[in-house]
């Protein structure tokens, strides 16, 4: 398993370091997209969106995308997260004050009472701090926050560049996995039983764990479809049986998010999950990923400890992620 290499399959859509979810909206992360928008029954006609240019120049910075449902403008709605999207990474912050001030305007002048914003973590652009104090100083305030734990692959040239990076514990855990007989692959679009299987893997792990399994196999396979190349699941196979699985999203330009993964139906000695995560990391390298963000390990804010271990074990940083909220009916 060591310096794994994933042969990528035969799609027409192959994976870039450049590849983003909307060629026609770059900028945009996956959830903001107009795409994923009608995969969600009402949420494209509840969509609104807001574009800002700066106006000496007419550059255009970015936008504020999100779903109106009863006087409520939610950026992120059946989504993780969506937040303000910057046409460029390095956005000063006087450039993110307008474009925000021109949405909450925007937003009165629609009749809406509350607007809600679910956050990018820090880690996804150099402008986030510029985001999160242009909200503050707008009078947005914290209504919920979540401990987000990401791969930072900078520096990064392989995955055995990642292995020796971690600690002696967890290299000694996938040098026993090395002689296991593992096979890892990533599944090809078309191949329908691979990702059923895989599926099955991820929504046991979830179910023996008592963790809801939100996204059901249909809808896995329209968001797969609709963001074709992008939307990709690896697969851990011994003797052909599925023993692990990972749902990976291409969310934007070099940023990558793990939906899901996790192991079951097996009786192996040792947990094939290592072995996962350096398959998920080797994937991600070889088609420009810059990160790999795997997620939150709080539920309504309880810390889930054993799953902030096993993150920290793979090489995981720590990060806050939040959501806003600012009420607009005090201030009319």
């Amino acid at each position: 398993m060591s310096g794994v290499a994933l042969a990528a399959p035969p799609e027409p859509e192959v994976l870039r370091a450049e590849s983003v979810p909307d060629v026609h909206a770059p900028h945009l992360v996956l959830w903001n997209t107009a795409t994923f928008a009608a995969l969600r029954p009402g949420l494209l006609e509840s969509r609104l969106v807001v574009d800002h240019h700066d106006e000496p120049t007419g550059r255009f910075v970015g936008s504020l995308v999100g779903a109106v449902d009863d006087g409520v403008w939610t950026s992120g709605a059946s989504a993780p997260f969506g937040g303000i999207d910057l046409s460029r990474a390095h956005e000063p912050v006087d450039g993110v004050m307008a474009l925000l001030d021109g949405a909450i305007d925007a937003a009165r002048s629609e009749g809406i009472r509350r607007i809600e914003i679910r956050n990018k973590p820090p880690h996804f652009s150099t402008s986030e701090p510029h985001v999160q104090f242009a909200l503050f100083q707008a009078g947005f305030t914290v209504v919920a926050s979540d401990l987000n734990f990401v791969l930072d692959l900078d520096g990064f040239d392989s995955s055995v560049d990642w292995r020796m990076s971690l600690r002696k514990e967890t290299r000694r855990a996938l040098r026993a996995l090395d002689g296991d007989g593992l096979n890892v692959r990533l599944l090809d679009r078309t191949d329908e039983s691979g990702w059923t299987e895989a599926y099955d893997v991820l929504r046991s792990n979830r179910v023996d764990k008592g963790r809801p399994m939100h996204l059901d196999l249909e809808y896995v396979r329209s968001i797969r479809d609709a963001f074709a190349g992008l939307v990709r699941m690896i697969a851990v196979e011994i003797d052909g049986k599925t023993v692990a699985a990972a749902l990976v999203y291409r969310i934007a330009r070099g940023r990558d998010l793990v939906q899901y993964w996790g192991d079951g139906g097996h009786d192996l000695q040792r947990s094939p999950m290592p072995a996962l995560v350096e398959a998920v990391v080797a994937h991600s390298l070889e088609t420009g990923a810059r990160s790999i963000d795997i997620g939150i390990s709080t539920d309504h804010g309880e810390p889930n400890l054993g799953l902030i271990r096993f993150k920290r074990s793979v090489g995981c940083g720590a990060e806050v992620r939040l959501v806003l909220a600012l009420d607009l009916e005090a201030e009319s």
